[in-house]
């Protein structure tokens, strides 16, 4: 085991002899980071056509640290006095043009009252959650009175008392661009695509330097080797992962003024029929292992294409070809029929958030489990046959080579 750790790091080492690999994955990142500053950077105001400048998304945030806190009566009652007035402003159009930074926040009557209508919509849901998803517990209580009901749908229904029951929001925080953090997909795209050009890079390396004869010089030497590759794959596998949610994280955070994050998941607009108790941070940390999950089965499948296929260039290209046929997959099979094909798909894990937001649950022997969980575990198994038939893959072909030597 020993001798199969330090051989897995010396084919990770060997991974970045080459600059190529690197120097892509930090244009990749950059250009990832980039892309959010581009359309997320809801604060930063640009120079208005007339030269004058417009304070409209920085005075969003000047609202927020006026009203952001605990929701007690008085401030929801002040907002929604505000959000009245300002609804009353912009409807019939009665609000004035003439610019002034000193008695507006953004500047313009107009642009307050939209400020205000926002706040108030914000505050309204926040304040209004507990009524809104007690009734959904309500309804599931009624419907449990039908004695007719089958033991599945019963149980449904138990669990959405038991979830929804005492759920209540009491803070007003600025969390509110972890909903397109969790709804980001570009860098899960740029991250497979690394994942399958160093899993072929790693399993061709010793075979383009032509040292794969001596690997292949004993039964075993090949089977270790591709054990020790794998490890390798594993290890690439969780630096892209780390370092493209983390930039993802940082970047939402940092330009979309995120805090907030230790309250629970469905204060989220986005997770408000959530099933799950967690805080926004902890979730976080859970979608993280989905997406490292979702990226070792790729990197697995990967590494048993060009171990099969040989050639780096062929090995690539079928690797990429079946991340399209994936996405096909996530993309049209979406009936209750069709799914279930998907629970294999590894990108249900790259995209967990969309499986998450809502009770969404398969039928186990008349008990409901989520199909996220399912998922987990198909895949799960999915991506350890690929790592063991890649290695007996690996084997085969070395003692073919003694064979014909």
């Amino acid at each position: 085991m020993k001798n199969l750790l330090i051989l897995s790091r010396f084919e990770f080492k060997k991974l970045f002899i080459r600059k190529a690999l690197m120097i892509m994955t930090i244009i990749l990142c950059l250009l990832n980071v980039l892309n959010i500053c581009r359309h997320f950077d809801v604060y930063r105001d640009p120079a208005a056509s007339d030269g004058r400048q417009t304070t409209v998304n920085s005075a969003r945030y000047t609202l927020y640290q006026i009203y952001g806190g605990e929701l007690t009566d008085e401030k929801i009652s002040e907002i929604n006095a505000l959000y009245s007035q300002a609804l009353y402003t912009v409807q019939p159009g009665n609000f004035h043009v003439i610019y002034d930074p000193d008695k507006y926040y953004s500047g313009y009557e107009y642009g307050d009252a939209n400020l205000f209508i926002e706040l108030g919509e914000e505050i309204n849901r926040l304040s209004g959650y507990h009524d809104m998803i007690s009734s959904t517990a309500a309804s599931a209580e009624e419907k449990n009175q039908n004695p007719t009901l089958n033991a599945y749908y019963r149980n449904i229904n138990n669990d959405l008392i038991n979830i929804y029951r005492d759920r209540e929001i009491t803070l007003y925080r600025n969390n509110g661009g972890m909903n397109d953090f969790f709804d980001y997909r570009l860098s899960s795209v740029l991250s497979i695509i690394l994942v399958i050009v160093g899993a072929v890079m790693i399993f061709t390396a010793d075979r383009e330097a032509g040292t794969d004869i001596y690997l292949s010089s004993s039964v075993n030497g090949s089977g270790k080797s591709a054990a020790a590759k794998l490890l390798a794959t594993a290890y690439h596998t969780f630096l892209i992962n780390l370092i493209f949610f983390t930039t993802d994280l940082a970047a939402f955070m940092i330009i979309m003024r995120i805090d907030g994050i230790t309250m629970p998941l469905y204060s989220l607009e986005n997770y408000a029929y959530t099933p799950y108790g967690f805080t926004i941070w902890q979730y976080a940390v859970i979608y993280f292992l989905f997406r490292l999950g979702g990226l070792l089965c790729i990197a697995f499948i990967s590494s048993l294409i060009t171990v099969l296929l040989k050639k780096p260039a062929v090995s690539m290209i079928s690797s990429i070809a079946l991340f399209i046929v994936m996405l096909l997959m996530k993309t049209y099979l979406v009936t209750d029929k069709n799914r279930m094909i998907n629970l294999i798909n590894p990108l249900v894990l790259m995209t967990a958030p969309e499986y998450m937001r809502s009770y969404d649950a398969l039928n186990v022997f008349s008990r409901p489990v989520q199909y996220i969980f399912v998922s987990t575990l198909c895949i799960t198994l999915t991506a350890a046959a690929a790592a063991v038939v890649t290695v007996i893959a690996a084997k085969m072909r070395g003692g073919k080579n003694i064979g014909n030597a």
